[in-house]
């Protein structure tokens, strides 16, 4: 498969099955036309038009891909949506810092790179729709991995798309504990107590001892102060299940 089409299998979504970017990649069309992503046939000298009217071979702008086209004005345009570059290094930079439980899936972001192509949609094709789309895609990948946001009610849209155990979602106690678990600053000792202090089949004694290891790592600053809060959280949680 073409690195264009990987792409776009990427970017798509709804737009293009695998299946149907493998099928459309083998067909024949016929002369002065070829098949779009979206199983369009398209002529190629519109195609050409489209490219020549933003002045280069490349009918989308900076960090965009096509995906079949549009209708504009009347006319049918290429459908430019956000490269897989961009917001694969958004997922990967972030993703980088948390540990496994708390990474963000590829195919999540672009759920929401889609979502925000709607929401933004009346910025028209600008460079502005592009940045408000990244930015979208960023603060949704920072709280899904860091749990807080100051754009929380604006988020709520994505709450299925949060990993599980995420304090945005209605979680079990094992889960939000993995979750915990993937904060960058627990070293192996905090990650035995954290461990520890929620173990349900532990014994009273073994819990209290690592609860106290727990609480001497919270007053002694050596946890971020998000990472104190969803330890809190998890507290309340396991308290009112008790």
């Amino acid at each position: 498969m073409s690195e264009y089409f990987d792409k776009v299998l990427n970017a798509s979504g709804e737009y293009a099955s695998p299946e149907q970017i493998l099928d459309n990649d083998k067909k024949e069309a016929p002369e002065g036309y070829h098949y779009m992503p979206d199983g369009e046939l398209m002529k190629d000298s519109a195609h050409e038009a489209a490219a020549l009217e933003k002045d280069s071979d490349d009918p989308c702008w900076k960090g965009y891909v096509q995906v079949g086209t549009k209708k504009k004005n009347g006319k049918k345009v290429p459908n430019c949506v956000p490269s897989a570059a961009s917001i694969d290094e958004i997922v990967a930079s972030v993703n980088s810092e948390f540990g496994h439980s708390r990474r963000v899936r590829k195919e999540d972001a672009y759920q929401v790179a889609r979502k925000a192509c709607d929401k933004y949609s009346y910025l028209g094709d600008t460079e502005e729709l592009e940045l408000a789309i990244l930015w979208e895609v960023f603060t949704y990948v920072e709280y899904a991995t860091e749990g807080v946001s100051e754009d929380l009610e604006d988020l709520s849209e994505y709450s299925i798309l949060l990993p599980a155990g995420h304090p945005g979602r209605d979680s079990s106690i094992a889960d939000s504990l993995e979750w915990v678990y993937g904060a960058p600053d627990l070293d192996d000792f905090a990650k035995e107590a954290l461990l520890s202090a929620f173990d349900i089949g532990s014994g009273g004694i073994e819990v209290l001892h690592a609860t106290t290891r727990l609480n001497v790592l919270i007053s002694s600053g050596a946890l971020s102060p998000a990472t104190v809060y969803h330890v809190e959280t998890l507290k309340n949680k396991k308290n009112q299940v008790s």
